[in-house]
Order: structure tokens, then sequence, then C-alpha cells
């Protein structure tokens, strides 16, 4: 989905370039998709990476286009740093980091005329997407820091 719609971003504004890291089953699948939309040298299937963390920072947007997730910690990771996110809202996990208009955007899963309009919609309106990306953050960095988790583990341990 991610693909096709990026190809649909690509009608609305040219200067674009979309990466997906990771490796599976689905690379060939992925691989022939890119060359029936033309889209070589626009679409990388950059493979995987143990090195994301001076990665992620190079990039300007972060999308995850799951069908379903566990705690995704790419999405994480990726508001950490403060990226503007888009998410498809799986079962578990991206709504319980995004709060849709707030602090990223999520999307129903498979609906890739909403994920076009998300990506233009970031695209086009920086200054949302870099609050998008402050937001998220602050939002993970209050929830999730190593002092936050270890007081949450510590009620934990305590409450047993």
């Amino acid at each position: 989905m991610l693909i096709k719609a990026f190809y649909e971003v690509l009608q609305y504004e040219k200067d674009l370039q979309l990466n997906i890291y990771g490796e599976g089953s689905l690379y060939s699948e992925l691989n022939e998709i890119i060359i029936s939309l033309n889209l070589q040298g626009k679409v990388l299937l950059s493979g995987r990476t143990d090195n994301m963390a001076s990665i992620l920072p190079q990039f300007d947007l972060f999308v995850l286009s799951s069908d379903a997730e566990g705690m995704p910690n790419s999405l994480m990771e990726a508001m950490a740093i403060g990226l503007p996110c888009i998410s498809t809202n799986c079962p578990t996990g991206p709504a319980d980091l995004i709060e849709d208009g707030v602090n990223g955007l999520l999307i129903s899963v498979g609906d890739k005329e909403a994920l076009v309009s998300a990506i233009i919609r970031l695209v086009s309106n920086v200054d949302e997407a870099i609050l998008f990306g402050k937001k998220a953050r602050k939002d993970i960095i209050d929830r999730f820091s190593a002092k936050k988790s270890a007081i949450i583990l510590k009620q934990f341990i305590d409450s047993i």
C-alpha cells in the first residue's frame, strides 16, 4: 500500500524519495511493484540495518503502514527523535502512541487514499509537520524515558 500511495503522492510532489527498511519474504513482490510503477530510484528497498539511530535523522517523515503491530519500536524511535509520523491505526500500538492530529496522523488500515492525503498534508504543511514531530518527541520522552519506565516497573513489582 505504501509504495502505491507514494506513486500517487509523486503526481502531486515530484521531489520525494521513499526508503523502506527491513527485510522479509515480500522483497520480490515489492520490487516488482516498484518496477511496474517505474519508481526505480524513487523507492529504495534499503534492507536491514543496525544503524537506525544515525539513519532516521536524515529523513523528513516516517510512515508505518502495517496491517498489524505489537508495540511498534520503529514508530517510537521515529517519534523520539522528533520525526513527524503517519501510522495505520492497526490493532495495538500506534493509537497508544499517536494522538491523531496532535502528535502525528493515524489512518485506517488499508486506506491508501487516506495515506496519500496524510503524506501530502505533511509534505505541504511543513510547520504542522514540525509541530507534530516536536509534540511526538515530548510525548515519547515523557512517557517512555528510562526514569519513567523504571518508576512504572518499580510500581508494578511493588504491587505483586
